[in-house]
């Protein structure tokens, strides 16, 4: 395997567990993934993005709406408006599926198609529906069932949660990158 792939592959596999972690840290009660960065007057405050999360970790810890008041703006991975299907989310999803008559099975290894097949047998997908995704979209769909069958829920995340309050607030909200940034780079991964 190419060293650029092994070290794609390992920064996917960090991400993956960096975004573990930090729900499990968040669903710890009394504290806080939440640092305060200043310099002089100027002052930051930096929370995890935590995609979802349990019912039960509501009430969230204050520090993090106090942090939320005293800012003047709102940063998060992305503007989750970008992501909405109604806004163009629909056509980021569609670089996910082959255009071409490839298929699932026959971007991967038998094994790994074998894996999968495994993996959806306790969910209402079966291997024919995902033929026309991409690697990288399954393996999207694959997290995302696995969160949602943890109790999970994409509505009850910390990034949802500031961003529903942020317009309301009148708070300007700031991507770090684009929705459309982070498919491209799922979308340049290596299929095997």
């Amino acid at each position: 395997m190419r060293r650029d792939a092994l070290i794609g592959r390992f920064f996917a596999a960090l991400a993956v567990a960096l975004l573990l972690a930090s729900g499990a840290i968040a669903q710890t009660r009394g504290r806080s993934f939440l640092w305060k960065v200043q310099s002089g007057a100027n002052v930051m405050y930096l929370a995890g993005s935590v995609h979802a999360l349990t019912v039960d970790a509501y009430p969230l810890n204050p520090a993090y709406q106090r942090a939320f008041d005293a800012s003047g703006a709102l940063v998060e991975e992305i503007d989750l408006a970008e992501a909405d299907p109604l806004n163009g989310g629909l056509g980021l999803l569609a670089k996910g599926m082959y255009q071409d008559g490839r298929t699932f099975s026959s971007a991967v290894s038998r094994d790994t198609a074998a894996m999968v097949e495994r993996k959806l047998q306790n969910t209402p997908l079966a291997l024919d529906l995902i033929q026309p995704m991409k690697p990288w979209m399954v393996m999207l769909m694959l997290e995302a069932l696995g969160s949602q069958a943890a109790g999970l829920d994409p509505s009850l995340g910390l990034d949802k949660h500031f961003y529903d309050l942020a317009g309301p607030k009148g708070k300007q909200v700031i991507g770090l990158e684009t929705a459309e940034s982070q498919i491209d780079r799922f979308d340049k991964m290596p299929e095997r």
